[in-house]
C-alpha cells in the first residue's frame, strides 16, 4: 500500500491482546504508516521473508512482543522497550524474539538497559552493550542478564562498551558456551562457584575457560 497521507493501523483493541503479522511483500511505503497495539499482551510478527516496514511499531499497553521469522537483523535498543529493527522504529515491547537467522542486538551509546527480555532464536546471534558500566550475569548457556532488568538466551557473543564490562558465571555455571569480549574499559570475567575450572591464556587478556568458553578484552 502506498499514500502520502498519515496512516495508523489500530489491533487488539479492548483489552484481549492481539497479532499483527507483517508478510513478506506486504510493505507499507509512502506517507506516515504506524502500527499500533492495545491495552493486553500484543504481539507483532514479521513473517518468512519480512524484515522491514517502512513506519513505526508501537506495542501499546501491556506485555507486549515484537518478534521475526527468518533473515539477518540488526536490532539497535534506544531506551527501555524502545529501539528500531532494521531501521523500522519500535516502542513498548517487553520481549524481542530473533529468528532462524542471525540476529544482531545492540545497546545504543548511554543506553544502560532495555528493561525486558531479547531472545536470539536459533542463529548465531550477538549482543553488544552500551558504553557505560556494565555488569553481566552468565545464567547458563548462552544466557542471562545485562544490569540485572535485561534478560537474554540464545545469545553466543556479548561484547562490551568503552565503560568497564564485569562478567561474572552465576553460582555453580561452568561454561557460557560462546564468545565474551571486553572491548574497551577495564573488564573482568569470574568464576562464582564450580570446582576444577580451567584458565587457558593464549594471548594477551584472551583465552577460554572450561574449553568451551572464549575470551577477549579481560584485563
Amino acid at each position: 500500500t502506498s499514500g502520502s497521507g498519515a496512516v495508523t493501523l489500530q489491533f487488539g483493541q479492548g483489552g484481549a491482546g492481539g497479532t499483527f503479522t507483517l508478510n513478506a511483500g506486504a510493505l507499507l511505503a509512502g506517507g506516515s504508516v504506524s502500527v499500533a497495539g492495545g491495552d493486553g499482551a500484543d504481539k507483532v510478527v514479521f513473517a518468512a521473508g519480512a524484515t522491514r516496514f517502512a513506519g513505526s511499531i508501537d506495542g501499546g499497553v501491556g506485555a507486549n512482543t515484537l518478534s521475526v521469522a527468518d533473515g539477518t537483523n540488526f536490532w539497535t535498543i534506544a531506551g527501555a522497550n524502545r529501539g528500531s529493527l532494521n531501521a523500522t522504529s519500535f516502542s513498548r515491547f517487553n520481549a524481542l524474539v530473533g529468528g532462524s537467522g542471525v540476529d544482531n542486538f545492540a545497546f545504543d551509546s548511554g543506553v544502560l538497559t532495555f528493561g525486558g527480555s531479547i531472545d536470539g532464536g536459533s542463529g548465531t546471534n550477538s549482543l553488544s552493550a552500551g558504553d557505560v558500566p556494565n555488569a553481566w550475569k552468565l545464567t547458563g548457556t548462552n544466557r542471562g542478564s545485562l544490569n540485572v532488568s535485561t534478560v537474554f538466551e540464545n545469545i553466543k557473543n556479548l561484547t562490551g562498551g568503552s565503560g568497564s564490562d564485569d562478567f561474572v558465571l552465576d553460582a555453580d555455571i561452568t561454561s557460557f558456551g560462546g564468545n565474551i569480549a571486553g572491548s574497551g574499559g577495564a573488564n573482568s570475567l569470574a568464576a562464582n562457584g564450580g570446582t576444577g575450572n580451567t584458565w587457558n591464556v593464549t594471548g594477551q587478556y584472551q583465552g577460554t575457560f572450561n574449553g568451551d568458553t572464549h575470551f577477549t578484552a579481560i584485563q
